[in-house]
This record gives C-alpha cells, structure tokens and sequence, in this order.
C-alpha cells in the first residue's frame, strides 16, 4: 500500500469515528436521563402532594419555639418535584414583581443522591422536546447558601460545567433563558452568586439554615430559629 493510500485511510477511520461520537452524543443529548420520572402536573395526587408539603412547611416555619431552638424538616423528590411543577408557577405570578412562566419550560424535576442534587428542564424549541440538566453540590458558608454545578448537560450526555454550561445557556429557548429566576439558577450554577440561608418572618423572628444533607432520596435540612433582640 502505498503512503497516499495509508494517509486516505487513516483520514477515512478519523471521519468514522467522528461521525460515530457525533451520532451516540447526538443520540445521548436527546435521550432521557435515567433519574427522570413521570410527573404528571395536572393530577388531582400531585397537586394535593404539593399543597400538603407547602402548607406542613409553612407551619414548620410559623411554630413558636424557644430561642435558638434547633430543628429540621425532609423533603423527598417526589414531593419537591409536586410542588415545583404546580405551586412554583403560581407562587411566582404572585410575587409584588409577577413574574410568568415560560411557554418554553414544560417541566422542572429534581433528584436527590448522596452529595448531589440533580436539576433538570424539560424546554420545548423549534427541533423538539429536551432534557437540559445539572448536578450540583449544595454547601452553606457563613450564612450563604451555594450550589455550583459539577456536571450539566442535555439527555444522557453529561459533561463538566465548566465545558458545558455557557452553550447550554445559550441554547436555551429565549424564554427560558432571559426569565428571572434562570438568569440566577445559572448564576448559582456558575458560582458566581451567593443566596442568603436566612429566612426572615413577619414577626422578626429569623430562620437560620444551618446544614444540607442528602440522604435515602431525600433533602433533610437543620435550622436554628432565632428571636429579636
């Protein structure tokens, strides 16, 4: 064989294996990934699931406790993921600011393992329907709450933030991406913002988060209640 001849060949089995990584990450990135479940928003179950674990957490947050009492509530994916995708919607269009849900964002979903917290969007745009997602690793530090994304990307194919997560963006539906509330999810994944872990009650009382642990499916998060003064 001659040199031209093994130089065509070696440049054909490049272009093969190319085209082959193309077709499986292609195949991938549309592919849904394995932790994602079936929700259906429109149940009578998943919205009862998710005005039950609003109204048991806001009855966590108004019990009168004694001064620097010390406490903690669960919450399980199934129910965070309830709530996500029937009360957040409508808790943002009463906001003082409303703020509307895409068109775009049919679905939010979030799954809890050991360490990670896996965030996903299923976005409708002019080639279909995908799954865009994200493991992060939630940490609180001195009294700020943080959640860059270790991996993000579409269907099955995951990648390392830092890689992927400007093109992810980018990709977004423009609905999508220009809302609020993404512009800062990307901020946080990006760790290029912080979040108060404190959260303020009408009566001046303040609730300190201070622990994040993910355990058996479930988000389990220690707080300190603190009074004026």
């Amino acid at each position: 064989m001659t040199s031209r001849r093994v130089v065509v060949s070696i440049v054909a089995c490049i272009i093969l294996v190319l085209t082959i990584a193309s077709l499986c990450a292609w195949v991938l990135a549309r592919a849904t990934p394995r932790w994602w479940r079936t929700i259906d928003p429109n149940s009578q179950e998943t919205k009862q699931i998710a005005e039950n674990i609003e109204r048991g957490f806001t009855s966590l947050l108004s019990q009168s406790r004694p001064r620097d009492t010390v406490w903690a509530f669960r919450v399980t994916a199934s129910q965070a993921n309830a709530w996500l995708n029937t009360r957040l919607p409508l808790w943002l269009a009463n906001l003082d600011e409303p703020v509307q849900w895409p068109a775009s964002l049919r679905q939010v979903q979030v799954n809890f393992d050991e360490g990670v917290i896996r965030i996903g969007a299923l976005v409708r745009d002019d080639q279909g329907e995908r799954i865009i997602a994200a493991s992060v690793e939630p940490r609180l530090e001195a009294g700020r709450f943080a959640c860059p994304a270790v991996s993000v990307g579409a269907g099955q194919l995951d990648l390392p933030a830092g890689l992927l997560l400007p093109k992810i963006r980018r990709s977004m539906p423009d609905d999508v991406a220009t809302a609020p509330f993404v512009e800062q999810l990307f901020a946080l994944l990006a760790d290029e913002r912080t979040t108060d872990a404190v959260i303020k009650l009408e009566d001046d009382r303040r609730i300190h988060m201070l622990d994040i642990k993910l355990q058996d499916g479930a988000l389990i998060v220690t707080c300190r209640t603190e009074w004026p003064g």
